[in-house]
């Protein structure tokens, strides 16, 4: 499943790696579907912050964490719909100049989000369908050593990256059985 995800505050595009799949139990129905879980490989965020380039050059390591099984159903109308929960987890950013030095902490990550992504096409068995929906980004939390209520670094990723307005488009399919 093929994939993209745009962050409104940081103009940028995370394409998810080959092999992200939605395991679960098929109902032929009526109505079509099928509720399981997302299995998504981490995905290397490359993101130019503040727009300076070589010093404000990143990579970042982003995780979608299933928070709750995903349910996926065909209408009527041949539409698919999936509700979809998550939270997003940043292990690693890390600047391009340092490659090595990590400025996060392991449990960085936001709250849960929840998104219904709808096809662009029909269901079909046998050929894929473009899924589009929209999201929130909530804070983000555990980046860094709290000062006070929070620390500089939840403060500044969710700055940059929080918000409305947030695109998901996957391609899915055909199902394999």
């Amino acid at each position: 499943i093929p994939s993209a995800l745009d962050c409104a505050a940081v103009t940028q595009t995370l394409l998810e790696a080959e092999g992200a799949s939605l395991d679960g139990d098929f109902n032929f129905g009526p109505p079509i579907s099928v509720v399981g879980d997302v299995n998504i490989p981490p995905i290397d965020a490359h993101i130019r912050l503040l727009g300076i380039p070589g010093l404000g050059d990143t990579t970042s390591t982003v995780k979608l964490v299933q928070t709750g099984q995903t349910s996926a159903t065909v209408g009527d109308d041949g539409v698919v719909s999936v509700e979809l929960s998550f939270r997003l987890a940043v292990p690693r950013v890390s600047s391009d100049l340092l490659p090595f030095l990590n400025i996060v902490r392991s449990g960085c990550g936001t709250g849960e989000i929840t998104t219904t992504l709808r096809s662009t096409t029909p269901f079909s068995l046998t050929e894929p369908v473009q899924l589009e929906g929209e999201y929130t980004i909530p804070k983000f939390e555990g980046c860094g050593y709290k000062i006070g209520p929070t620390s500089g670094r939840d403060l500044l990723l969710t700055s940059l990256l929080s918000g409305s307005g947030n695109k998901m488009t996957l391609q899915a399919g055909p199902i394999q059985f």
